[in-house]
């Protein structure tokens, strides 16, 4: 008799989940009721979390509430850091560098560099999916900036323990006087697009990202508020964030006028037919090798 995928136990079926990307996981919520069912377990997304971000740590910001395993693992799988809350920073001491409450931040709170020589704060995005992203910065630069100041935006794959950058990396440097002649001085918050992309590579598979902002030289550089980093992800026709609409904070966002112009949260919609397709050829051929596990 054949075996059909909706013959499959439950422990089976989370098996095959945990292996795919979110958004993959997302299209079969809605494929039929007994994936839908599967999906919403929570036992589900604790398996998943697990075995692709490891033990969770609870953040500072957490701690107020307490979040679904799914809630966990779709704020891992936006692919965006909290500037403030996540990242280590170099002489965050209230004097070079300082944290702040800040009800403009959806975090809750944002870092203020002031005046800084040896600029280094930095953070890990972990288990990136291979493909093209877009690297986002939101941040603010006062009118106190310094004319000459530069800083180095990067977002590089960690893969390489010799500790060459590997291909694919995004960095950008600010040439001399950018952000005294850019838009963005004095007008509040701003998303910036990192020009260069960032590529993981297929055979690297699951990678973890180093991102920064830094500059190492006897230059003094302050001015600028920094609120998040994200990952964009943009060969793929599901943006992360239409992905993660189930996602709290973005939900709260979206009915924010204040934040209305710069999160633009769409309905993804359904699917596209070669996603299906994907799917359901990864989920034969592993009913093909189960039968012959079985036979055996």
């Amino acid at each position: 008799m054949a075996l059909r995928i909706t013959d499959l136990p439950q422990e089976i079926l989370i098996n095959i989940f945990k292996r795919l990307d979110i958004d993959d996981v997302l299209a079969l919520e809605q494929t039929c009721q007994l994936f839908d069912e599967a999906i919403q377990d929570s036992w589900a997304w604790h398996q998943m979390y697990h075995y692709r971000y490891g033990n969770f740590t609870k953040k500072a910001d957490q701690y107020e509430r307490e979040w679904t395993w799914r809630q966990k693992y779709e704020e891992k799988a936006s692919l965006k850091l909290s500037v403030a809350n996540d990242f280590e920073i170099a002489h965050l001491n209230g004097i070079h560098w300082r944290k702040c409450e800040s009800s403009e931040s959806e975090y809750g709170s944002i870092a203020m560099m002031q005046q800084v020589c040896w600029l280094d704060a930095n953070s890990t995005i972990r288990s990136v999916s291979p493909g093209t992203y877009r690297v986002l910065w939101r941040i603010r630069v006062w009118d106190t900036v310094l004319r000459n100041q530069q800083v180095d935006f990067t977002a590089i794959p960690q893969v390489d323990d010799t500790g060459m950058i590997p291909r694919g990396s995004s960095i950008f440097t600010s040439p001399r006087g950018w952000f005294s002649e850019t838009e963005v001085q004095g007008r509040g918050w701003a998303v910036m697009a990192l020009p260069s992309k960032l590529v993981i590579d297929k055979e690297w598979g699951l990678t973890d990202v180093r991102v920064s902002v830094e500059r190492k030289d006897d230059q003094w550089k302050g001015g600028m508020d920094f609120d998040w980093v994200q990952l964009q992800r943009i060969d793929n026709d599901l943006p992360v964030t239409s992905r993660l609409r189930t996602y709290k904070r973005v939900r709260e966002l979206r009915n924010n006028s204040r934040f209305r112009n710069e999160f633009r949260v769409e309905d993804p919609g359904y699917p596209s037919l070669s996603r299906y397709i994907i799917i359901s050829t990864v989920l034969t051929y592993f009913l093909f090798w189960l039968k012959q596990q079985i036979a055996h």
